[in-house]
């Protein structure tokens, strides 16, 4: 339930309560207190949704150790500002707690590319690590597989050698007759 009144106009009342609901909202994340900050972040935006709102939110989420809520408030405030770095940013690091390394990873780049900041840039090389990590696990299971493969075409070529081998010796042991042989 989020928007705007139905006129599509926001009241000036309204722009009011939502600066003061902002405000409370920044003042009590910065004290801690995460889901009082959710409360008025959610307030503010059903008075009126913005992008960077539903990151703040979003990033609230994510330190309430909520990151699939995170993830839908990055993606909605995404939808209206594709170059939300901050969006982009915390909806790499929700993707990060979920293991969603690639994901993340593309995020993260994207958000650093947009507005690069140190404190993602540790994060980002962690993220950069499980990638690779995950990549080479890939390349290894790959190659075991290609190698049991391999063998079991190579035991298949043997054994049908074999049952070659031992139809020829069969065929040349009989004399090279008539099948069955001819009752004598």
């Amino acid at each position: 339930e989020v928007g705007v009144a139905a006129g599509g106009e926001v009241s000036d009342a309204d722009m009011d309560k939502a600066g003061e609901m902002k405000m409370a909202a920044a003042e009590a994340a910065s004290g801690g207190d995460y889901a009082k900050a959710v409360e008025c972040y959610t307030s503010v935006l059903k008075l009126m949704p913005s992008p960077l709102v539903f990151a703040k939110r979003g990033d609230c989420f994510l330190k309430l150790k909520k990151p699939n809520a995170a993830i839908r408030d990055c993606d909605k405030a995404l939808e209206s500002n594709p170059d939300s770095a901050k969006a982009l940013k915390v909806r790499g690091m929700a993707k990060r707690y979920l293991g969603d390394y690639e994901a993340a990873q593309k995020d993260l780049a994207l958000a650093q590319r947009i507005d690069y900041d140190d404190a993602v840039d540790g994060i980002q090389r962690f993220v950069i690590k499980r990638c690779a990590d995950r990549q080479a696990r890939a390349v290894k299971q790959k190659a075991k597989e290609a190698e049991r493969a391999a063998k079991a075409a190579a035991r298949r070529r043997e054994e049908a050698r074999r049952e070659y081998e031992k139809q020829k010796e069969e065929e040349a042991a009989g004399g090279g007759g008539m099948p069955g042989g001819m009752p004598g």
